[in-house]
C-alpha cells in the first residue's frame, strides 16, 4: 500500500519539477529534485501511522541526507550554465527533447528514487520494536556515510571557491579516494539496508545495490573519469589514488 502511494506521489512530484524546468529552460533542475525527492519520500513515511522509533529515525536520517545533498547541488548549479550532460541530450533528441526529458530523465529518476529508498520503506513496513546489533551497526554506518559525503563535498566546494587555475583536489578525503563523496553516498544506503536487514527485511538491500550500480557504472564515476581522461595532472593523481574506496595512495616507482 505504501509503495502504491509513493508511486503516485513521486509521479506528481517529478511532474511538478519538470514543469518548473520547462519554465526556466534548465533541465538540470532535476539534479536538485533528486535530493529533495528523498526528503519527500521520508516525509510520506514519517507521517505514516504509528511508526516505531527505528522507522522515525530512518526517515529523519533520510531527510537530513536529502536536504544537504539538494542544497549542495543547487548551490553548485546556480553558479554555472546547464550541465554538459544535458546538452548532449538536447542535440540527440532534437525536436522531441522536452517530451523525452520528461519520460527518460524526470520520470526515470523518480523511479530510481523509489528504488534507492527501498531500505526506508522496508524499515517502515516492519513494526518490530526490538533493536539488535545489526540495526545499531546499520545506523552507525548510516551516520558515517552522511558525514563522510558531507565532508567530501565541503572540501570540494572550498577548493573550487579558492583555486582559480586548473588544479586537481588531492588533499583531505580526496587524498585517499578520487570520489570520496560517492563512497559516502554508498555507505549511507548500505547503513540503511543493514538496519532493514536487522529487522529481517533483506529486500532493503535493493537500495544500495541500485545506487552503487548508478555511481560506478552509469551517471557517477564513469562520466567524471572520462572528462579527465586526457588531463595529465588528473591521470597522475589517478595512478596513485583509489578510485572509490578510501585507501593510502600508491607509491610511484
Amino acid at each position: 500500500m505504501l509503495y502504491a502511494l509513493l508511486l503516485v506521489a513521486m509521479f506528481v512530484y517529478m511532474s511538478i519539477w519538470f514543469g518548473f524546468a520547462f519554465l526556466v529552460k534548465r533541465i538540470d533542475a532535476v539534479d536538485s529534485a533528486w535530493g529533495l525527492g528523498f526528503v519527500y519520500v521520508a516525509l510520506i513515511v514519517l507521517f505514516s501511522d504509528h511508526l516505531p522509533a527505528a522507522a522515525r529515525a530512518a526517515a529523519i536520517l533520510t531527510g537530513v541526507w536529502g536536504l544537504r545533498l539538494s542544497w549542495h547541488i543547487t548551490q553548485r548549479n546556480r553558479r554555472t550554465t546547464e550541465d554538459k550532460r544535458y546538452a548532449v541530450y538536447r542535440k540527440k533528441w532534437g525536436d522531441n527533447f522536452w517530451s523525452k526529458a520528461y519520460t527518460n530523465i524526470y520520470l526515470l529518476q523518480g523511479l530510481l528514487i523509489l528504488l534507492v529508498s527501498t531500505p526506508l520503506v522496508a524499515i517502515e513496513s516492519r513494526m518490530g520494536k526490538t533493536w539488535n546489533a545489526l540495526m545499531w551497526t546499520g545506523f552507525g554506518v548510516w551516520v558515517f556515510g552522511i558525514l563522510f559525503e558531507a565532508i567530501a563535498d565541503y572540501q570540494l566546494r572550498r577548493f573550487r571557491a579558492t583555486v582559480r587555475t586548473h588544479k586537481v583536489l588531492q588533499t583531505g578525503l580526496w587524498h585517499y579516494s578520487r570520489h570520496p563523496n560517492y563512497f559516502g553516498e554508498i555507505m549511507t544506503w548500505l547503513g540503511a539496508a543493514l538496519v532493514a536487514g536487522g529487522l529481517g527485511q533483506w529486500w532493503g538491500f535493493v537500495g544500495p545495490v541500485v545506487i552503487a550500480f548508478l555511481i560506478t557504472q552509469v551517471s557517477g564515476i564513469p562520466p567524471l573519469e572520462k572528462r579527465y581522461a586526457h588531463d595529465k595532472t588528473y591521470q597522475d593523481y589517478a595512478r596513485r589514488t583509489s578510485i572509490l574506496i578510501p585507501w593510502f595512495p600508491r607509491t610511484e616507482r
